[in-house]
């Protein structure tokens, strides 16, 4: 005998119902909602204080309509001066320890990026974390998604050599040692103490 369906809900742009024993979810674009996922990612892994480091910031919309009003907040780690800002579309508006993004309208399986100048300013390493927050005037299915957030190192660089001081005094035993410049090879390996920095090699 045939099960019909018992109850049914809307969950942003999907109709949710189920029978005696199967659950069904139906996705439709006669549901207005956005699906917004917000996204991080530096330009190294190796972020140095003093030196300029570009932050990314993105939203991706993966519902079926377009997300109308998209906002993405990005509050910025302690100890960073922002440099400069980009924006792939939209305006932006910064303050002391936040800047936000007016993307306007993103497009279904559209992307809306905001770009972060960014230099630290520690005298010694710590761990940062930058958060974002995306926002839409269109109702959303996951807004857990809207969030993002991104937690690295910041390595002190007190003698601006392009090396960090904790990596400099474990292998040459302070920052101001012989053959420890960033042009040197220390162990003449044919690679700078740079490019070993960089590569996490010694």
């Amino acid at each position: 005998a045939p099960h019909h369906p018992r109850e049914a809900c809307q969950l942003g742009d999907r109709l949710a119902f189920h029978s005696s024993y199967k659950v069904f979810v139906l996705r439709t674009s006669q549901i207005p909602a956005a699906d917004l996922r917000a996204a991080l990612a530096l330009s190294t892994n190796r972020v140095l204080a003093g030196a300029e480091t570009v932050l990314s910031a993105w939203v991706t919309n993966l519902g079926p309509v377009a997300a109308a009003g998209v906002f993405l907040t990005n509050f910025l780690p302690v100890q960073a001066s922002l440099v400069s800002t980009s924006v792939t579309q939209g305006s932006v508006f910064s303050g002391s320890d936040v800047v936000v993004a007016a993307f306007g309208t993103v497009p279904s399986n559209g992307v809306a990026r905001l770009g972060l100048r960014l230099r630290f300013t520690n005298s010694v390493t710590f761990i940062a974390t930058n958060r974002s927050f995306a926002k839409s005037s269109v109702p959303e299915l996951f807004p857990a998604s809207d969030v993002a957030a991104l937690t690295f190192p910041v390595w002190s660089d007190n003698d601006r050599d392009g090396l960090a001081d904790d990596w400099e005094v474990e292998f040459f035993g302070s920052i101001a040692a012989a053959n420890g410049g960033s042009g040197d090879d220390c162990d003449g390996d044919g690679m700078t103490n740079l490019e070993e920095f960089l590569a996490g090699t010694d």
